[in-house]
């Protein structure tokens, strides 16, 4: 019940502070920060992602994405369509992810939504279902791709629903 009403707290705390950084709505590295604390129990054992110099990033190249969307260490096809990501990953087996990428034209969120379904298809194979089955359940059934303007998410959440709120509300 505590845990439930901190988590309850921190989520009213994180739409407050979206809501006074209206100024910068873009940002989807704070934004990312933001969605990751707003589950405490999930945020201890992760690693933050992105494609330029960020406080408390890691800098993650073309590759690199290529290896976490389509299990190649290559560029994607679709990466010139990209101007900028942000990607929450769990370092333990807890699953609890969430990646921003921001598309150069807002026609191009078709294309990355087909590259974030390939991470989502790998996410549900069967192999990590035998192999973290609570991970499975918890994140993996329901993850999802969700479109906000000219940005693309993956959302593997215990609750998608209640980041979609505040991915809509930043």
């Amino acid at each position: 019940m505590i845990r439930k009403i901190a988590s309850l707290f921190l989520i009213v705390a994180a739409v407050f502070f979206l809501l006074s950084c209206r100024s910068s709505p873009r940002d989807i590295y704070s934004l990312i920060k933001i969605l990751s604390d707003s589950f405490p129990e999930e945020s201890d054992a992760c690693i933050l992602y992105t494609d330029t110099e960020q406080d408390g990033f890691t800098l993650l190249d073309g590759k690199g994405l290529g290896r976490l969307y389509i299990g190649r260490w290559e560029e994607p096809a679709c990466f010139s369509v990209i101007s900028e990501y942000a990607i929450r990953l769990p370092l333990d087996d807890s699953g609890f992810e969430i990646h921003a990428i921001r598309c150069v034209n807002l026609s191009d969120t078709e294309e990355i939504s087909r590259l974030i379904r390939k991470r989502i298809d790998m996410l549900q194979n069967a192999e990590i279902k035998e192999y973290a089955p609570e991970s499975y359940e918890r994140y993996f059934v329901g993850a999802e791709v969700y479109v906000f303007g000219d940005t693309v998410f993956l959302l593997a959440t215990p609750d998608n629903l209640s980041v979609k709120r505040l991915i809509r509300r930043a």
